[in-house]
């Protein structure tokens, strides 16, 4: 019991530390996540009360992104996007990682476009304008970002890395990461599998932010597409 309680007053004083790696930025972005819930209420069609789903939504991801920035913090990532130092010496990754994401950004507007002219499209799709282009791939950037890598990935890397090398465990939390949230929102679809990994490395080398940068734009360039042909 004694041990039990030392463990939930280490990881108290943790989180309460994290405020030097700037936690409270966490806290907004999750807090934008019930405000856009309120502006999509006529977009989607929650199963549940919006007030409930807001306030599970922000629990869920305030605990979750807590304990991913303990653990991001503990494995030296980058928290929330890289060092100066990193960019002027790792061009060769920067622009990886730049033309993997204009490939990504292709290929889901391309899979949206025939997506949109079969009779399956989703029903929330057929609302879409631009500002819910907007809003509902804000949404999908921080809540998928701070669960899938935040908090998922870097639980599989913390810990796999006392077991193999850190290599290894880097790559196995983001191949483990991408499947789970291949199959979690996307029938496993091999798109979104290679999102997964993009988004993965991504957050890897160069912190949560770029990752929701480019989880915002890789959705919004189709959904805007979609809402265009919609309206003609």
């Amino acid at each position: 019991m004694k041990r039990n309680y030392y463990s939930l007053n280490s990881l108290c004083i943790e989180v309460f530390s994290l405020r030097r790696q700037k936690a409270y930025t966490l806290v907004l972005f999750i807090l934008a996540v019930p405000v856009l819930n309120y502006l999509l209420i006529n977009i989607y069609n929650f199963s549940d009360s919006i007030f409930r789903l807001s306030v599970f939504d922000t629990i869920i991801l305030l605990i979750c992104g807590l304990i991913g920035l303990i653990l991001a913090n503990k494995l030296n990532l980058f928290i929330y996007n890289p060092s100066r130092e990193f960019i002027k010496g790792s061009s060769k990754t920067v622009s990886l990682i730049l033309f993997l994401s204009v490939l990504l950004v292709i290929a889901n507007e391309t899979l949206w476009v025939i997506y949109s002219k079969t009779d399956v499209l989703p029903a929330w799709v057929e609302g879409l304008d631009f500002s819910s282009a907007i809003l509902i791939s804000a949404r999908a950037a921080i809540y998928e970002e701070t669960f899938f890598r935040l908090f998922l990935m870097t639980i599989i890397i913390y810990f796999f890395k006392n077991i193999i090398s850190y290599k290894k465990s880097v790559l196995i939390g983001i191949v483990v990461s991408a499947l789970i949230f291949s199959v979690s929102f996307h029938s496993g679809s091999m798109i979104s599998f290679a999102s997964g990994l993009l988004l993965g490395f991504v957050f890897i080398n160069t912190g949560i932010i770029p990752a929701m940068l480019l989880h915002f734009i890789a959705d919004a360039v189709p959904f805007i597409t979609i809402a265009y042909l919609l309206a003609m």
